[in-house]
């Protein structure tokens, strides 16, 4: 997960390193009114980001953020690298 304060997504996935060709996104202040803790990761710079669960994450923990970003499309990457086909 990468998230940073006030960058946008594409500068967020160019910073983040992400391999995939697309990206699912959402806000840190969307998952977290839906119920979801973001924090920086300890010891690293933005834009890496957790998201904490208080207990091992439940099934409906897990529908409730597939839905927080199914809420958006999927987007492209712009730091792919791979074919664009």
């Amino acid at each position: 997960m990468a998230t940073e304060p006030d960058k946008s997504i594409d500068e967020i996935a160019v910073r983040g390193h992400f391999g995939s060709k697309l990206m699912m996104q959402a806000k840190s202040d969307e998952l977290t009114s839906a119920g979801f803790r973001v924090v920086r990761e300890p010891g690293c710079d933005w834009p890496s980001g957790l998201i904490l669960f208080s207990a091992e994450p439940s099934d409906d923990d897990w529908a409730s953020l597939r839905a927080v970003l199914a809420a958006r499309p999927l987007r492209a990457n712009p730091a792919y690298k791979g074919p664009r086909v």
